[in-house]
């Protein structure tokens, strides 16, 4: 039931809208200079697999892509 009330307010999922903040905060990690072998740890992906697959899905680039597409636009 709580779900769908997070569903009706929210627009989507809570464990998608979860996963959606881990990501958002490991872009800003890696903007930051963190490197991406310790950013999936620190936002609460099991293994670095998972997180570059759901990171390039969400993004349509992988870290390490937008780690050098980052630094090249500053």
């Amino acid at each position: 039931h709580l779900n769908r009330l997070f569903k009706t307010y929210v627009g989507t999922t809570a464990g998608h809208y979860i996963k959606l903040k881990r990501l958002y905060l490991a872009k800003e990690l890696l903007q930051q200079g963190t490197p991406p072998t310790e950013v999936y740890s620190k936002c609460g992906f099991c293994d670095y697999t998972t997180f570059y697959r759901d990171f390039k899905n969400q993004f349509d680039y992988s870290p390490k892509e937008f780690i050098k597409n980052f630094s090249l636009n500053q």
